[in-house]
């Protein structure tokens, strides 16, 4: 428990930090969930799309996020006086040089992305566990092959071993609308971060992951899940402003109270 509350503390360290209370994050975060439906169809659907045939598509992503660092990286050049970028071989670069490079990513991105939208179009729309052990290990977790299969039987109706967009919806229905604690929930908790992580960088910031531990548990739980595991041990001056997968991972392995639930214990089937 308490390598857990280490990781979960940091998502508050920020915000504590300047004098900001649990409640007063739990307020933002009921506000910035306002309005907002149990199952995002948009960012779901996003991160089905991005799954699907990720094994064919990786190299080309990985191509598109190369070009995208170098291409930020031009054009902050471009907004400064200070400083001058250098090509592949140590020599600095003129005005022309820098528009004629930005000119080469631009069109590199648009041929690398031309190249996933087409594998997007004429694969197969499913997630195969090859597709789900890549996207995985590129957010910085590894999983063996095994573990990859396990975690998508627990969701495979159709028992292909895939994951088609029925499948997938009904998981997350089933995770999100779970009070027990008990539905299987490794695709899940992948699944949630990547809704966030929108760039797939393998980062949320510590709003983003409010959010998600409200929608988790809820309004009425989350500060009684907090005060459970901080106690009074929210008392920090630093913090970080992010939290990767791993630490993500490590914070949602704790269930919600469910053994103090009065209603279950009553429950003789429950244990």
């Amino acid at each position: 428990l308490n390598t857990f509350a280490g990781h979960l503390l940091n998502l508050l360290r920020w915000r504590v930090a300047f004098g900001v209370s649990v409640g007063a994050n739990i307020r933002q975060t009921e506000r910035n969930m306002s309005g907002k439906s149990s199952a995002p169809n948009k960012e779901i659907s996003r991160v089905f799309k991005y799954l699907c045939n990720y094994s064919k598509k990786r190299k080309f992503i990985h191509l598109v996020r190369k070009k995208k660092t170098r291409q930020k990286k031009l054009e902050s050049y471009l907004r400064r006086s200070d400083s001058q970028p250098l090509d592949a071989t140590g020599k600095p670069l003129s005005m022309a040089d820098i528009d004629d490079e930005l000119n080469s990513i631009q069109r590199q991105i648009t041929e690398h992305e031309e190249k996933i939208d087409a594998i997007n179009r004429d694969g197969v729309q499913k997630i195969s566990s090859s597709d789900l052990m890549l996207a995985l290990k590129d957010l910085g977790s590894v999983h063996s092959k095994q573990e990859v299969e396990d975690m998508i039987w627990e969701v495979d109706e159709g028992l292909d071993g895939m994951v088609d967009w029925n499948e997938f919806m009904l998981m997350y229905d089933r995770n999100v609308n779970d009070k027990t604690g008990l539905e299987p929930c490794q695709l899940y908790d992948a699944v949630q971060f990547m809704m966030y992580d929108t760039d797939m960088s393998g980062t949320v910031s510590v709003d983003e992951t409010m959010t998600m531990l409200y929608q988790r548990y809820g309004k009425k739980k989350l500060e009684t899940e907090l005060q459970r595991l901080f106690g009074n041990s929210l008392k920090a001056t630093d913090g970080i402003g992010e939290l990767s997968f791993q630490q993500y991972l490590k914070a949602v392995k704790v269930k919600p109270s469910v053994l103090e639930d009065p209603k279950l214990k009553k429950r003789k089937d429950f244990f």
